[in-house]
């Protein structure tokens, strides 16, 4: 006589499977992809911006990528070049979707030469800030007389927001430095955007 027992799967590991449902669809997304050449100095330099799409009825994800290097000295915050993206909730989704956004970088925070500099991110949806808000991405530090400027590396930061309806919003990476005569330069990065359902009694202070 044989027992037959029912798998029953973690509720843990349905979200983890879920997560991996929708990189799957990034990984098969079609690319689209344009060339360009920047002036930088006195040569031109070539770069490729290309973003990647993939969907279903419940979930969907959609990455972009930039090589170029960009700067800002604004005080207050300034579209990031090339780091903003359109993510669709299909029509036919049963309900809204939370958005996750992970902003991923190579950057660095140049000195003011009399105080310490912070060099800020956020980012907006739809014209309004994701959580958790401003962050300070790059640092420098000045203290007795002297600075320390830190080399530039890769950081990366998530952001939170929702629930959005069925249709497009517009996710907008922001940056910008806390001190006059301060730059924060970017080099190659990539923006993320991850959609989901979720259960609204496990969001804390929704």
């Amino acid at each position: 006589m044989s027992v037959m027992h029912r798998l029953r799967i973690p509720r843990s590991l349905t979200a983890v499977l879920v997560l991996l449902m929708a990189l799957a669809l990034v990984l098969s997304g079609v690319a689209i992809a344009e060339t360009a050449d920047k002036a930088g100095g006195d040569a031109a330099r070539q770069y490729t911006t290309a973003e990647y799409r993939g969907s279903s009825t419940g979930f969907g994800a959609v990455v972009k990528t930039d090589s170029v290097t960009h700067s800002t000295t604004s005080g207050s915050p300034v579209d990031m070049p090339e780091m903003s993206i359109r993510y669709n909730v299909n029509p036919n989704a049963p309900k809204d979707q939370m958005l996750l956004i992970t902003y991923s970088g190579d950057s660095k925070c140049l000195q003011n030469p009399v105080a310490s500099t912070y060099c800020y991110i956020r980012v907006l949806v739809d014209g309004n800030v994701a959580s958790p808000g401003n962050v300070a991405y790059n640092s420098v530090l000045h203290a007795s007389g002297s600075t320390e400027t830190l080399a530039h590396g890769a950081h990366s930061m998530q952001f939170v927001y929702g629930p959005v309806g069925p249709g497009p919003h517009f996710v907008t990476v922001q940056y910008w430095v806390d001190e006059t005569n301060a730059t924060f330069e970017v080099w190659d990065r990539t923006l993320s955007v991850i959609g989901f359902y979720y259960n609204q009694t496990n969001v804390i202070n929704p």
